[in-house]
């Protein structure tokens, strides 16, 4: 089971696509991208408005945070430099509520199969929209199989 984000982060298309096992199944809305996996780490992705090259990766797991900007050195053509890295969970909180989660999806086991779906989308800290929303699943009897339950209309194959 792998959910990939994927493009060319350092050029003109940042991480803005997303599979399930391999399928290509819509690229982002916004700017801002949130997984959060089964057990609660998340992982936020920010891309710029402007170029698209990947601006941000924060990490939130537990009592650890780490944040990378991706273009802090001018010096370094992929950038990806490490700001904060900390066990210090209150400090780990503060950052990750001052900063959108933009698009936020997780993983969910419903018996068959396994569901990718968006849960909330909030553009704005602290500001979350719910909302459900089936991106794909995959069936556990069929290991290669990935259901589109996405119908995304900026791309034909979708």
């Amino acid at each position: 089971m792998t959910v990939q984000f994927w493009g060319i982060p350092y050029g003109t298309e940042g991480l803005r696509h997303e599979n399930l096992n391999g399928k290509h199944l819509k690229d982002w809305f916004g700017t801002t991208r949130s997984f959060i996996f089964p057990d609660g780490c998340k992982i936020t992705y920010a891309i710029s408005s402007i170029d698209k090259r990947t601006v941000s990766i924060s990490i939130h797991d537990t009592d650890e945070s780490h944040y990378f900007n991706g273009r802090c050195d001018a010096s370094v053509e992929k950038g990806n430099t490490l700001i904060y890295s900390s066990t210090d969970k209150s400090i780990g909180k503060l950052i990750d509520e001052a900063l959108p989660d933009g698009e936020t999806g997780t993983l969910r086991d419903t018996g068959t199969g396994v569901l990718f779906l968006n849960i909330y989308t909030e553009e704005e800290a602290g500001k979350k929209t719910e909302k459900e929303l089936p991106l794909g699943q995959t069936v556990h009897d069929e290991p290669k199989r990935v259901d589109d339950l996405y119908d995304d209309a900026r791309l034909g194959h979708t």
